[in-house]
């Protein structure tokens, strides 16, 4: 049985690192080095800004990441409004709820405001 050796090293050029490529362009092994905690920074919400600033003129391969980190922000923002939105809205919906049980037990009709024409419409 022949062995075969296991590169372990992802270099595959002299100072060409292989699996840190984008597009098929490579990053320079130097450029990985210096650039590792901008692009890591990158990845956390309002601190990707920062890399890609710095990165945008000096460094690709922080300035990759940096691009990806604010993709990830902008998702991170709209989950967060929809979240508010959501919480907003069963607030909203629990008080409309609670005042239409007060005015049943009061023997009252209350017409629910933008939803009170909908139901005369409605034919069930």
């Amino acid at each position: 049985m022949a062995k075969t050796e296991k590169n372990d090293n992802p270099k595959t050029e002299k100072g060409v690192f292989d699996d840190a490529t984008v597009n098929g362009t490579k990053f320079a092994e130097e450029e990985v080095n210096e650039g590792k905690a901008l692009a890591a920074i990158a990845y956390i919400p309002f601190l990707c800004f920062i890399s890609y600033l710095v990165g945008k003129d000096t460094n690709k391969f922080v300035y990759e990441h940096a691009k990806l980190g604010i993709i990830l922000f902008i998702c991170e923002v709209i989950t967060l409004l929809g979240a508010i939105f959501w919480r907003v809205a069963f607030v909203l919906i629990a008080i409309v709820a609670v005042i239409g049980i007060i005015y049943a037990v009061l023997g009252k009709y209350w017409k629910i405001p933008l939803l009170g024409d909908l139901s005369q419409k409605l034919r069930l």
